[in-house]
């Protein structure tokens, strides 16, 4: 009774493991087909795509052929516009002219008189040409003349601020400096130098 016990108990083992040994060959062939399954639609996608693209292409006219080819294959030219806005820079050579003033008159803010004589000259260089009238001035160097450095400068400052308010259209964005020199034999003189923008 024994003996008969333990043949079925090996032959119950033997074929647990023989249901272990199948179940992993099976698993291992389940793992075979995965790729085959999904590399499948891909390869099978491609053969589709290319004779599509082919009748596509062969069904375009022969002109628009040729103007795809052109587009495709032309790498894009750079324009250069012969008609465009010139580059602006500041003249190198300024137009310089000399300003009289009485220079006591000239510091005292009540005296209009003065001011509107510089004025009127500034309007006679503009109409005789030597300021062009349609010129746009970038900097303006006033140099006062006086019996000192500080005084000077001043009488270039009124000049100066008397400039861009009276002619605006001209000095209007220009770049001023408040300049002087100690002469007191021509005190009141303004010594103007105008660097105004030109086309390169």
């Amino acid at each position: 009774m024994d003996r008969d016990d333990s043949e079925s108990n090996h032959i119950v083992g033997s074929s647990g493991w023989l249901y272990a040994d199948l179940l992993i060959v099976l698993f291992i062939a389940g793992l075979s087909l995965i790729p085959a399954n999904t590399t499948s639609p891909s390869i099978k996608l491609a053969t589709t795509i290319v004779p599509t693209i082919v009748k596509i292409a062969t069904t375009f006219p022969t002109s628009t052929a040729v103007r795809i080819n052109e587009i495709v294959n032309t790498s894009p030219t750079p324009v250069i516009n012969a008609t465009s806005t010139p580059i602006i820079g500041l003249s190198q050579i300024p137009i310089a002219f000399t300003v009289t003033s009485n220079a006591s008159q000239l510091l005292t803010p009540q005296n209009k008189a003065e001011r509107e004589h510089i004025r009127e000259q500034i309007k006679q260089l503009i109409e005789s040409g030597i300021i062009p009238p349609n010129a746009r001035a970038g900097l303006v160097l006033t140099f006062g003349n006086s019996n000192s450095l500080s005084e000077g400068q001043n009488l270039a400052r009124i000049f100066n601020e008397l400039l861009k308010e009276s002619f605006p259209e001209i000095f209007g964005d220009a770049a001023t400096r408040d300049l002087g020199w100690v002469r007191p034999s021509t005190r009141g003189q303004l010594d103007v130098e105008v660097y105004i923008f030109a086309a390169k």
